[in-house]
């Protein structure tokens, strides 16, 4: 007796199984002229190189978008293969290798951030950061500009200056296209920005602690009896500076009286 039968297949849609019964032998034959491509239905035989549905680990793959979200396809496994992401501090060639998304080319492992590259920071040469074991990006060696200028853009260094501004420090003012420390209290100065403490009185040109900008006062020992940079009244009966006029002269106690100079 022959038993015949259609058989529904969830693989391959269409799969005719036919079976003839002889005795206790059971035939069987696949009617392969409705299986798709790669004799597994329309999917494919996963034995003959079909890719796994849902891009799982070990599918085969031809870019990582053929893999789940936390793989990656490793072209070096069977021609491409969903493989899992690696985690900071383990080697890689390519950024999607890695869980964080960064491989450094040069450090050649992943890396939790990308690092800084090389460039020139308030008048500090900085080489690029590079990823260590661990995965972290660690700073490379900076070195101050030669002369002590700023920065010229992102990447290099002035050679000159013609405002304090271009100086790297705060500290330091630009005469003559070179960046020059500012000066103590008692320097000879020709504007207030040659000074540390930002004062040049006008009538003695040299640094002051303080503005000392009223009548009857001077930063020179020579008009106070004092030192130079330290503000005081000019002497007694003196006017160097041309303060009171007329018949009129300082007081020693800075304002102007009435006696003759």
């Amino acid at each position: 007796m022959v038993l015949r039968g259609r058989v529904a297949s969830g693989i391959a849609a269409g799969l005719v199984l036919v079976a003839a019964v002889h005795g206790c032998q059971l035939l069987a034959k696949v009617d392969r002229s409705v299986l798709g491509p790669g004799g597994g239905g329309a999917g494919g035989d996963l034995a003959s190189g079909g890719m796994a549905s849902g891009g799982a680990p070990g599918a085969s793959c031809v870019s990582s978008s053929d893999c789940d979200p936390s793989q990656y396809c490793d072209p070096s496994v069977a021609g491409g293969t969903c493989a899992s992401e690696k985690g900071n501090g383990e080697p890689c060639a390519l950024d999607d290798e890695c869980a964080s998304g960064h491989c450094p080319g040069a450090d050649g492992v992943c890396c939790a951030t990308a690092c800084a590259a090389a460039g020139c920071v308030a008048g500090v040469l900085h080489e690029a950061e590079h990823c260590d074991g661990s995965g972290l990006c660690a700073p490379g060696t900076g070195t101050p500009c030669p002369g002590g200028f700023g920065c010229l853009d992102a990447v290099s260094c002035r050679s000159s200056c013609a405002l304090d501004g271009e100086c790297a420090s705060a500290a330091a003012h630009c005469e003559a296209g070179a960046c020059v420390p500012d000066l103590p209290n008692g320097g000879a100065c020709d504007e207030a920005s040659d000074c540390a403490s930002g004062a040049c009185p006008a009538d003695d040109d040299v640094c002051c602690a303080t503005a000392c900008d009223k009548k009857c006062e001077a930063c020179r020992g020579s008009k106070t009896g004092g030192s130079d940079g330290v503000c005081g009244a000019v002497e007694l009966d003196t006017d160097p500076d041309g303060d009171c006029g007329g018949d009129k002269c300082c007081r020693g106690i800075g304002t102007c009286g009435g006696h003759h100079c």
